[in-house]
């Protein structure tokens, strides 16, 4: 039987409300808003707004377990009503002839993909408003990062996405046995854009920048974004935009990508025999697909 979630917020245990609801509300507000939930894993902020009063929601999922969850908590709670689940592949989300939405919601996504400026452009179409998007960036220097992260990064480096340049950091995904990993559903390769890439990346895309919460949160978002890391490592970031001119579809084009395979990787935690043998296999194992 499935759970329906709950979150410890300062000692208490709560269904209706997560770490990002303050966020969200003070943001863009709530009540009687439309919104969808990209990658919504068991559905928490969809049937968390819609208890806080939005006209609707959509959680995308792309697992079909989660979605059940998710429509079992919406019942559980009295909004399936108001709440619906549905198992998209996000990474194109303007192909399911959606409505356009309020607020679009992306948590934990971004980071996922191998070409994140082709999916905001396919996410600008459905976004009748607002989007809230936070995603793991590529650090400038590896300084204070975790570990487990500066060991399967690669170096700083441009991956040219849809024929447009952008900085980042590619990060090959592997599990804690040392095998490969998956990191968006059917990828093992993706890339994590710099801050001032994705900025670019949504204004390329329709967005006008509204507001960047990286490093130093403002004081009427603590103790939020602090709990969520957006101000732990330099390796998270909320984004605050706005679409354009939401009456306006435009074609995402191909998804192209150059250079995520052939990213340069220097491995700076490993001793020197180890560094060159991980090198090597990475070369044999993925640099081959741009020769």
């Amino acid at each position: 039987m499935p759970e329906v979630r709950t979150f410890n917020i300062n000692g208490e245990e709560r269904t209706s409300q997560t770490f990002r609801t303050e966020i969200i509300e003070h943001l863009v507000g709530i009540k009687d808003k439309t919104f969808i939930d990209l990658g919504c894993a068991d559905g928490f902020e969809a049937y968390v707004v819609a208890l806080r009063g939005a006209k609707y929601a959509l959680g995308a999922e792309g697992r079909l377990d989660l979605v059940e969850r998710g429509r079992f908590a919406a019942k559980e709670l009295g909004v399936a009503d108001r709440v619906q689940f549905e198992t998209y592949d996000v990474r194109h989300i303007d192909e399911f002839d959606l409505q356009k939405f309020d607020v679009v919601m992306s948590f934990g996504l971004l980071y996922h993909l191998q070409n994140p400026f082709n999916h905001l452009k396919h996410v600008r179409n459905i976004c009748g408003g607002d989007l809230l998007m936070e995603t793991q960036v590529a650090p400038l220097t590896l300084e204070g990062v975790e570990r487990d992260e500066i060991v399967h990064l690669s170096d700083l480096t441009t991956v040219t996405l849809d024929g447009q340049p952008f900085e980042g950091r590619v990060l090959e995904y592997v599990t804690r046995s040392g095998t490969l990993g998956v990191g968006s559903l059917d990828k093992r390769l993706v890339f994590w854009m710099t801050v001032e890439s994705v900025e670019r990346a949504l204004d390329l895309a329709g967005f006008e920048v509204k507001q960047v919460v990286h490093n130093d949160p403002p004081p009427e978002l603590e103790p939020w974004s602090s709990m969520l890391g957006h101000n732990h490592k330099r390796a998270k970031a909320l984004f605050h935009a706005r679409v354009r001119d939401p009456n306006v579809h435009i074609p995402a084009g191909p998804d192209t990508v150059k250079g995520l395979y052939s990213a340069p990787v220097s491995y700076p935690l490993m001793s020197g025999g180890r560094r060159l043998r991980r090198r090597i296999l990475h070369m044999l194992r993925w640099r081959w697909r741009e020769l």
